[in-house]
């Protein structure tokens, strides 16, 4: 699971789609946070095969979803060393 904060009231993110502190609708930003780790999978399923521009693409798409997450970096750099 990601760690982060409700963007309103910057509670702890809990698991839960409202956030128990203002009752603001986390859907979204689950939505988004789900899809930057499926295309961060994706950019490892590349890499494993050696598609390393299809691996950068996926990644950088990961990072736009959610920079924040230092394993997306970390993967970027290793991605961009092979081109």
């Amino acid at each position: 699971m990601v760690n982060f904060k409700c963007p309103v009231c910057h509670a702890r993110f809990r698991g839960e789609e409202i956030c128990k502190r203002c009752q603001t609708d986390l859907t979204p930003l689950i939505q988004v946070i789900d899809q930057s780790i499926l295309l961060y999978n994706d950019a490892l399923q590349f890499s494993e095969t050696k598609q390393w521009q299809e691996a950068l693409t996926s990644i950088n798409q990961a990072i736009t979803c959610y920079q924040s997450i230092k394993d997306y970096h970390r993967l970027r750099s290793l991605i961009s060393k092979q081109l």
